[in-house]
């Protein structure tokens, strides 16, 4: 499933229907690691760019990820 080259909505849809998980930023980190295997099998399949896997990956950010990629993102 290559999406290179599509538009950011088609793209977005196409990695929604794959069920990604959201993280909400909880301190376990065999949680984080979880999501992190679970993400980057989706973004294979996809052969995401980079680009690509930052926006889906911070797109489900909840509650505590969520604040803190918005700091990060804002000071770049």
């Amino acid at each position: 499933m290559v999406i290179r080259g599509n538009n950011p909505n088609q793209s977005l849809k196409q990695f929604q229907k794959l069920n990604p998980p959201a993280f909400e930023g909880k301190v376990d980190p065999l949680l984080a690691e979880k999501w992190l295997r679970q993400i980057g099998k989706i973004s294979s399949v996809m052969d995401c760019t980079e680009d690509q896997n930052i926006s889906f990956a911070s797109f489900k950010f909840q509650g505590e990820a969520e604040y803190w990629w918005e700091i990060i993102r804002d000071s770049a």
